[in-house]
């Protein structure tokens, strides 16, 4: 577990010097991670807000988060599916975790939508939803 959190602080290090970055939930005693207690035990949470979505991709899918991504299963045990929620907030907007986890269950619930909706099946800020398909950054 020790490697775990020292990937994690390496990948909530990347993520705040990334083009597109704008702030991350911290937890109470800096340099660990954000937990939060559910009926399933402990979980450990990332909460960040992003000014465009092609920055999250760029960040999600070319830097370390992406092989934190792949060496999850080594640490972590598999959860419900979907794991991550996305959804457009104000430019000095700071959610928290309990926004998020709400989210969240909207999303399990109902699917996609402009409240709450997935990295595969985005909306834009004014509720219309993004083209489908495969994702190109410029």
């Amino acid at each position: 577990m020790t490697q775990a959190l020292a990937l994690c602080a390496l990948v909530t290090d990347a993520a705040a010097q990334a083009p597109g970055f704008c702030w991350q939930l911290a937890a109470d005693n800096p340099g660990e991670p954000v937990t939060i207690r559910t009926k399933s035990g402990l979980v450990m949470i990332s909460l960040t807000c992003w000014l465009n979505y092609t920055s999250l991709h760029s960040f999600v899918n070319r830097s370390i988060h992406a092989k934190a991504m792949r060496e999850r299963a080594e640490w972590f045990e598999p959860g419900e599916e979907p794991s991550s929620v996305l959804w457009w907030i104000g430019v000095d907007a700071r959610p928290t975790a309990a926004e998020g986890r709400a989210r969240l269950a909207y999303l399990r619930k109902h699917g996609s939508s402009p409240r709450a909706f997935s990295l595969l099946r985005r909306y834009t800020p004014d509720g219309r939803p993004e083209r489908t398909g495969r994702f190109r950054a410029n």
